[in-house]
């Protein structure tokens, strides 16, 4: 089967809302997966694939709870909640299975885990090609040498998530995508050719690519500010094409400080925000706060109506425009 270049937002591949056990310290577990359910280009791929990840454990578990709680599917009457909410442990249990066969030798469940390295470990232990293309956002990394004044270009390799760790105020939607297209980084060290040596200097990050799904880390344990984000994202694409448009439809946030505290998620589930932290489930919400950690776009159809809270402002002179390549 031909996938086409995009997949676009389609909440039929996205579950009705449940919750989860936490079987001790795997809240951080159990607030990627909510997340991860909400990505409904995710589940499609992850379905279209399953004979050929049928020897991996970890994206087996996934797959059998996607098809017991995915909506108009003929073939998997409603789950009972109580074997969903057990779901946690076997897909836990899966996933430090494939981490050991995979040569990783980590000490699950003795601490709390970062849900920032827990997401990319959990793309990276679904070896899915398919599936990582969704994440694979594409930044030119450019440094500017000290000695010789010569820019020196890359292209990152693949990142599934984006850092945003600044404090510009990023208040409006055309602000904050525009930082997103190009702003600084902090790098540890660089030797140019002509021998002069840079330690803790910014590089620039210059974004080339962008694929369905957007991930974004907020530095939220260094700052205690409510991170503002937008409820859409909007690009220029290249060609004449129409522009790449993401809505949010999900997020991780976090209470506490990077050595202990408690995750969970809120994600779009059907036409409402669910509130999934552990097995309580309650209405959710959009906003952003001072307790959020993660937040997930996803590409939408460019025709779907422009949402209400969309800001046209200019954008900030100080970041340059360019266009994503496809």
């Amino acid at each position: 089967m031909e996938s086409p270049d995009y997949y676009f937002y389609d909440k039929k591949f996205v579950p009705a809302e449940f919750g989860m056990n936490n079987i001790g310290a795997i809240c951080w577990c159990n607030s990627v997966i909510q997340m991860m359910l909400g990505l409904p280009s995710m589940n499609r791929v992850l379905l279209e694939c399953e004979d050929e990840l049928r020897d991996n454990p970890f994206a087996c578990e996934y797959i059998k709870l996607l098809k017991a709680t995915l909506p108009n599917s003929p073939d998997y009457p409603p789950a009972d909640t109580t074997n969903l909410a057990a779901s946690s442990a076997s897909i836990l249990g899966a996933f430090i299975t494939q981490l050991r066969v995979r040569g990783f030798n980590l000490n699950i469940g003795v601490s709390q885990e970062c849900v920032d390295e827990a997401f990319v470990l959990f793309i990276d232990m679904f070896g899915c090609p398919r599936l990582e293309r969704l994440f694979s956002n594409v930044y030119e990394l450019i440094i500017n040498c000290t000695g010789c004044a010569k820019k020196v270009s890359s292209i990152r390799d693949k990142s599934y998530r984006i850092q945003l760790f600044t404090k510009v105020k990023l208040e409006t939607q055309d602000r904050f995508c525009s930082f997103l297209k190009v702003h600084p980084s902090e790098c540890d060290y660089y030797k140019c050719e002509c021998g002069e040596r840079m330690v803790k200097f910014y590089r620039g990050e210059r974004l080339k690519m962008l694929r369905e799904i957007v991930v974004i880390i907020f530095n939220k344990f260094q700052s205690k500010d409510n991170r503002w984000f937008p409820r859409e994202l909007k690009f220029n694409a290249s060609g004449g094409k129409p522009p790449l448009r993401y809505k949010l439809v999900g997020k991780i946030e976090h209470s506490g400080n990077q050595f202990g505290g408690h995750y969970w998620a809120q994600s779009l589930r059907g036409d409402e925000w669910q509130r999934l932290n552990d097995t309580a489930v309650s209405p959710g919400n959009s906003e952003p706060s001072t307790q959020t950690f993660m937040v997930a776009y996803h590409m939408i159809d460019p025709n779907d109506p422009v949402s209400d809270d969309d800001d046209l402002s200019e954008l900030a002179s100080k970041f340059s425009q360019f266009e994503i390549l496809q």
